[in-house]
């Protein structure tokens, strides 16, 4: 060691990777002569298979986690996945770290997915799907989004939080197995773990020993590539109160002293600091020593309470000693576990202005969540050697702190929901990273693609959700937008897509008669028969006549049930006299094959003509055709308004003549049916447009 302004301090340097074609062997001796080389403080023999190896002959595994919010669950959900964590380290029988990096987001997939999208704007464009004014809003869009996603990837870099779990032992096979259980474990806890390969554990050290890196995990692919030089920075400094690399300065802290009451996720305000990267290291305690822990705890809280004090003291410490009992109980029953856990950070800067800074914000949150800090002077290498992902940790006997499992389950320091669905497009961001949303995702906590926006007037909603159907459209998927007020209509002109109005009749008319149910696909191997065909034809029939009453019912709620019934079998000899077969594919008819309101009345009236005829010869019968006679006279009334010049025959008596298959953005203007007031029939129309 070499003093230097008052200022312990030692140098490493990575000598052989400093020497290029253009240096001698003498300058790389030279430069080696300066300090020890930076690659003594990446202990790892080999990283194969997904297995590290450790230079002092222990193995390591890593699993990625994901984050989950919990704050937004119940108190009683929150403690249910508290307990699952604590789960997942009780299942480790093994040491193991908790590592929170800051990674920058690489959104190369999304600026190709721009590409892809640009290209297929000008294929629909070269087959007259769109105006020339959809094309060009379209364009602008894309080219609008590519340069925003493009200045985030290369001039503004998004850092996100990354967490790891590294599971370490001297046995292989153990490894391995706690890998195995704590994946399963951490699935439950609905954290999507993901084990890691070589090239994500060699991009997870980089980030370790480069902070403000910038390579991507496909750079660690390459086989050829010394990666232990690349990982590793060219210079280490190590000062009295800092570290200097290459790139950034550092500075580690240490917890010594933990609060006696912690809420839940009592860690995330830590590992939550931005620039600055959190390990939390987990030993074993073996049980007879937990044991005797927990009593040497307990005798001193005695002790304490015997002493004259406060009486809100005594009954905080006796508060204490039956959480301790409890504990203890627990531990004797093989329930409960003794960690021992120490806590490490790392700030780290640009220079060394930032880097006081970045400090004094983390010194500020220790104290505010009252810990208490060991700032490590003249042992910043302890400090570095001790939270390395490895199974080393020099400081863990006098800095740790013996804690339940289920405390540190409560640490959940996973909470940075974060939302970057891989094909998803770019939505906005909140407080912790971008937001990449892809709708036909599927996952644990998303197990549908049903969406409801919810806000207060003028928080956005709108503006939101033209956003998310812009996105769906420039994408290629098409979309229908069901509008009550209007608010989509220059959203659709402006994008080339296609207008309405279903409150107008004539040129936006859907027949309730038309079926538009078609079979679903047949999947693999699987060949369906004649019968079956005919079964599912007639299903899709069914459907539709069902469909049919409860439009019906919508539109006319006064109708009885016999009414009803009656209405149904009108509708299937509609469909019989048109020469409509349930049993038959019904996409191979044209909209003016199907029957239309006038032919149902029709049929009413003739059954009401035929029942009429019956009494005028026969007026014994009259009792038994009097109830079908006063419920088809009754349906009568009831279809009056839909049929021939009735009030609402234009949107419902005739063909459909709405066409949606040349455009891939249909809106549904409700506004006159909003403004009319009627609310049955508005009902009815959205009922018969979904």
């Amino acid at each position: 060691m070499a003093k230097s302004n008052s200022v312990e301090k030692t140098t490493a340097n990575k000598a052989s990777s400093t020497s290029t074609a253009n240096k001698n062997s003498a300058q790389a001796k030279q430069a080696a002569r300066k300090g020890g080389d930076v690659l003594d403080f990446f202990p790892i023999k080999s990283i194969e298979k997904g297995l590290i190896t450790f230079t002092n002959g222990k193995y390591g595994k890593v699993i990625r986690v994901g984050s989950l919010n919990i704050s937004y669950l119940s108190s009683d959900e929150q403690y249910s996945k508290m307990r699952q964590l604590a789960n997942v380290f009780n299942t480790v029988n093994a040491d193991c770290s908790i590592i929170k990096l800051e990674r920058k987001l690489d959104l190369t997939a999304s600026l190709n997915k721009q590409t892809g999208m640009a290209d297929l704007l000008e294929r629909k464009y070269a087959d007259k799907e769109m105006s020339d004014k959809g094309y060009e809003q379209r364009k602008r869009q894309i080219q609008y989004e590519y340069d925003l996603i493009h200045s985030y990837n290369n001039d503004y870099p998004v850092m996100v939080k990354t967490f790891y779990i590294i599971i370490y032992h001297a046995s292989k096979e153990t490894v391995l197995g706690a890998a195995d259980d704590a994946m399963d474990k951490l699935y439950a806890t609905k954290l999507e773990p993901k084990m890691c390969g070589d090239s994500e554990i060699k991009t997870m050290y980089y980030y370790f020993y480069n902070p403000k890196g910038r390579r991507k995990e496909s750079f660690f692919e390459h086989d050829e590539i010394d990666y232990k030089k690349e990982i590793m920075p060219e210079t280490m400094e190590f000062f009295s109160n800092k570290i200097k690399t290459d790139s950034v300065y550092e500075s580690i802290f240490t917890t010594y002293e933990y609060p006696n009451e912690v809420s839940g996720a009592w860690l995330t305000p830590i590992v939550g600091l931005p620039n600055t990267t959190c390990v939390v290291n987990i030993r074993n305690v073996e049980q007879a020593t937990a044991k005797a822990l927990m009593d040497k705890a307990i005798r001193e809280v005695n002790t304490q309470i015997l002493e004259k004090g406060k009486m809100s003291e005594n009954m905080a410490k006796r508060a204490q000693l039956e959480s301790f009992v409890e504990v203890l109980r627990e531990i004797e029953r093989g329930s409960e576990y003794l960690k021992l856990i120490g806590i490490y950070v790392m700030s780290y800067a640009d220079n060394e202005k930032e880097l006081r800074s970045n400090n004094r914000k983390v010194l500020n949150q220790f104290k505010q969540h009252r810990f208490k800090v060991d700032k490590l002077p003249l042992r910043q290498m302890t400090g570095l050697i001790s939270m390395l992902p490895t199974p080393r940790d020099d400081l863990i006997l006098t800095n740790g702190r013996d804690i339940p499992s289920i405390t540190l389950g409560a640490s959940f320091p996973f909470m940075f929901q974060d939302l970057k669905d891989k094909d998803g497009f770019l939505l906005g961001y909140n407080e912790s990273s971008l937001i990449f949303f892809d709708p036909k995702v599927r996952s644990p906590s998303r197990t549908n693609s049903n969406i409801m926006v919810i806000g207060k007037s003028g928080s956005g909603k709108s503006h939101f959700t033209k956003k998310m159907f812009l996105k769906m459209v420039l994408e290629g998927v098409k979309t229908f937008i069901v509008d009550p007020e209007g608010e989509y209509d220059i959203f659709t002109q402006r994008l080339g897509g296609q207008t309405i109005d279903v409150g107008s009749g004539n040129n936006s008319r859907i027949n309730p008669f038309h079926i538009f149910g078609v079979m679903q696909e047949e999947s693999g191997d699987v060949v369906l028969t004649d019968e079956q065909i005919r079964d599912g034809y007639r299903s899709i029939f069914s459907s539709h006549i069902q469909f049919l009453e409860q439009f019906m019912q919508n539109l006319i709620p006064d109708m009885t049930n016999k009414e009803v019934a009656r209405l149904s079998k009108i509708f299937n000899e509609a469909y019989e006299l048109k020469g409509i077969s349930k049993y038959e594919d019904f996409t191979k008819y044209k909209p003016e094959d199907f029957p239309i309101m006038d032919d149902a009345m029709n049929l009413i009236r003739k059954r009401i003509k035929e029942l009429s005829d019956i009494i005028i010869k026969d007026s014994n019968r009259a009792v038994e055709v009097s109830s079908e006679l006063n419920d088809l006279r009754n349906l009568e009334v009831y279809m009056d308004r839909l049929c021939g010049d009735g009030s609402l025959s234009t949107l419902w008596n005739g063909p459909t003549t709405i066409d949606t298959k040349n455009s891939d953005l249909i809106l549904f203007d409700f506004r006159k049916m909003t403004n009319s007031k009627n609310d049955q029939v508005m009902n009815a129309q959205m009922m018969l447009v979904l």
